[in-house]
């Protein structure tokens, strides 16, 4: 699937023409999709989140928002994708720092476990000195954005979600 923003007929120039669009690879039935990708684009960011040109030649698609309104639910999609990366870090930091462990306490080294050398440990010490802030920042930048993200008609996190962030602060 892909989220697109494109101009149907008679709509403005500029983003103000702007439909949303969600497009999928295949149709009900089991075929192709009739969408051709015309370039991916060189870009700074989160690149593996692909940007790119596609001509809708007959595609299916759903209308996710009309002009004006596409481009800015768009932009809102995005600043989804990038809370969803810091909270998606943090945790891939805990994941790494626990599947070392593991290795660690199985893996021998000159005759011994990993775990009873000194400086792996010490070097361990220093992972979940970092894994608490970065959740805390990542609920920082939720809470920033929660007011703006309203997407779905409401905010993005209940109402004590700010309280949640300051809890975790403290």
């Amino acid at each position: 699937m892909a989220l697109v923003t494109a101009r149907p007929k008679g709509a403005p120039a500029g983003t103000k023409g702007l439909a949303l669009y969600l497009v999928p690879r295949l149709l009900p039935d089991g075929r192709l999709n009739s969408y051709r990708i015309r370039r991916l684009k060189d870009k700074l960011g989160t690149i593996s989140v692909a940007t790119g040109e596609i001509e809708l030649n007959q595609a299916q698609a759903e209308l996710i928002a009309p002009p004006p309104d596409g481009f800015r639910l768009m932009m809102e999609a995005l600043q989804f994708s990038r809370i969803d990366n810091a909270f998606g870090s943090a945790g891939l930091m805990r994941r790494a720092f626990l599947e070392a462990g593991v290795y660690a306490s199985r893996r021998t080294a000159f005759g011994d476990l990993l775990l009873r050398y000194h400086r792996l440990l010490r070097d361990a010490q220093v992972v979940p000195v970092w894994e608490g802030p970065a959740n805390i920042q990542a609920l920082e930048v939720l809470r920033a954005l929660s007011p703006k993200l309203d997407a779905v008609g409401g905010p993005v996190a209940g109402p004590d979600a700010p309280e949640a962030a300051e809890t975790a602060r403290h």
